[in-house]
């Protein structure tokens, strides 16, 4: 008999494991939405998907669906994989060599649910036809390209119509283009579902358009779990924002005055919004790129009251495509500032020339130095 299960997430994960490297503890739960597992390599992630799947049994905690506990250490609960309704994707597919599409989506449905030929036929087939792969059912994987293996794969681990869909890095593998095509139709496809979705990526461009919350793992343990936009623009600890792209980390002392709040820098005193550091505490200072504006010559500055003023030297701009990248030395720190390529055009930026920068308080994120 199942343990029932009181109404709460449709995913709550507690559990912990030991392993060579680490100890893994990670805390979590989610409802129908997308939660991605963005960390280091080697930080547990990819474990943490295969104990929620079975394939892997932590030590202790539980694991508990909606409608099941999937395992329990205390109550001596541990589902067979093929009992936890679970559709899970592997790093590179795991597609049968010798079966073809067709037959890779139906192969879950015939052997580890049991389901009549016909049935699993037709669902194999309507699962192809929504991945636009109806013309290619017969044709095996080295047949296919590699969105179109992700694709069957995907297929495959929706065939049981699972309460729960885990991802392990669904996209890396795969060309600029077709990963941004995936991306959209991953999209449309999860809101039809309406079921949780977990997956992990190192691509912090992924985690930021499907995920509505990201869990920031580090060394075995959820370091920071928000709305991915949260952690972004305010997170936890240095490490964390290192991670998550952080450009700009100065460090500098709280120091509060007649008028306001500023940090002391190597670059200066940036002024700052409320904190709760006492007065001379040690803090970092996270100064996004896009918190950086390049004063143009002659503009006028009223709009900029609250932002720090600060002059250095152009060290490098970097094309990224979509953005430039702009390195400016200031007494002795690099800053990093973005702009969009007409912006940067416009200014005519030159290596080693002189530049004055603004630094805009409102997006700034002071963090305790040492967190």
């Amino acid at each position: 008999m199942q343990p029932a299960i009181s109404a709460g997430p449709m995913l709550d994960v507690d559990i912990t494991k030991r392993l060579a490297t680490l100890d893994l503890a990670v805390v979590f739960s989610l409802d129908a939405e997308v939660l991605a597992l963005f960390g280091p390599s080697g930080s547990g992630k990819s474990m943490t998907l295969k104990m929620i799947a079975g394939i892997e049994t932590p030590d202790r905690g539980h694991i508990r669906s909606a409608e099941h506990t999937f395992f329990d250490s205390g109550a001596g609960v541990n589902l067979a994989p093929q009992r936890r309704r679970v559709g899970y994707v592997p790093q590179h597919y795991a597609l049968f060599p010798h079966l073809t599409a067709l037959e890779n989506v139906t192969f879950p449905l015939r052997k580890g649910l049991r389901w009549p030929a016909g049935r699993a036929r037709d669902r194999a087939h309507e699962l192809l036809e929504m991945f636009g792969l109806a013309d290619r059912a017969h044709a095996r994987p080295r047949q296919l390209s590699g969105g179109q293996q992700q694709r069957v794969s995907l297929g495959r681990a929706l065939a049981g119509e699972p309460d729960i869909l885990l991802l392990d890095e669904p996209f890396a593998a795969l060309d600029a283009p077709i990963r941004a095509e995936l991306r959209q139709e991953f999209r449309a496809i999860q809101q039809r579902l309406q079921i949780p979705v977990l997956f992990v990526t190192h691509d912090l461009e992924e985690a930021a358009s499907l995920a509505g919350r990201m869990a920031v793992v580090i060394d075995g343990a959820v370091r920071q779990l928000d709305l991915t936009r949260t952690i972004l623009d305010r997170p936890v600890d240095r490490q964390v924002a290192q991670f998550v792209g952080a450009r700009n980390i100065v460090p500098g002392a709280v120091r509060r005055h007649s008028t306001g709040i500023c940090a002391d820098t190597p670059i200066g005193a940036i002024g700052i919004a409320a904190t709760s550091l006492k007065d001379g505490a040690r803090a970092d200072i996270i100064i996004r790129p896009d918190a950086i504006r390049i004063i143009r010559p002659g503009r006028p500055l009223d709009q900029l009251r609250d932002a720090t003023m600060v002059s250095g030297t152009i060290s490098d701009l970097i094309d990224h495509g979509t953005r430039i990248a702009v390195f400016a030395t200031v007494e002795g720190t690099l800053l990093e500032a973005s702009l969009s390529p007409t912006a940067a055009g416009r200014l005519e930026l030159r290596i080693g020339d002189p530049i004055q920068l603004a630094i805009l308080q409102a997006y700034l994120h002071v963090i305790p130095a040492g967190a």
